[in-house]
């Protein structure tokens, strides 16, 4: 799994709201329509088209979107980063050119450099849209409720890539006008947020 880009995120990551003795009160999620951005990065997100956001409207550095937010005294924000498989990323390379899903750094390194792997959405990479908590919430909860219960973890994630890989083939089936899903690695890094 490949780093594909950067973001920032609503809210305190798990092991913050853990370690002040509460659930955390956020739905984690790589869909910013679930897991809302704050509004003045989902407007610089939204309106860059420049070497800084990719095309997945994801910050191709994570210290660009903290330096924003710590500048403008933004209210408490989280820093997640977005993991796609390397066949994926080739696919990427494919439909939007050269310069924006070469040399991504490796899962592990992240991992090694202080990010934490939460799990795994499925979504369609056309906005990022969540096959779990959006877009196919009303069929997760109906058809595939019970076995998707079961690969949940405590982050409300897909648990292991062979699951979110099997959920993503299902939605892509039940919902093809937004097929196909892909599995979303979700990385935070708790150092960064700040309330």
């Amino acid at each position: 799994m490949l780093i594909v880009g950067f973001d920032a995120r609503n809210g305190l990551a798990p092991q913050d709201a853990s370690a002040q003795g509460g659930l955390h009160a956020i739905r984690l999620s790589a869909d910013p329509a679930v897991w809302p951005r704050p509004s003045n990065i989902d407007e610089f997100l939204n309106r860059q088209v420049d070497e800084v956001v990719n095309p997945l409207t994801l910050s191709v550095r994570p210290e660009i979107l903290v330096d924003r937010l710590r500048r403008l005294n933004s209210e408490a924000f989280v820093s997640v980063a977005l993991s796609l498989s390397e066949l994926c990323c080739e696919a990427l390379i494919d439909r939007f050119g050269p310069g924006w899903f070469e040399n991504l750094e490796a899962e592990k390194e992240a991992m090694s450099a202080g990010w934490k792997h939460c799990g795994f959405d499925v979504v369609d990479l056309r906005g990022l849209i969540s096959g779990i908590f959006g877009v196919g919430s009303a069929f997760g909860r109906s058809v595939g409720g019970a076995w998707l219960t079961q690969q949940l973890n405590d982050s409300g994630l897909i648990s292991t890539r062979a699951a979110a890989m099997e959920f993503s083939q299902v939605m892509g089936l039940h919902l093809q006008s937004h097929a196909p899903f892909v599995p979303v690695g979700v990385l935070t890094r708790s150092g960064d947020s700040f309330v």
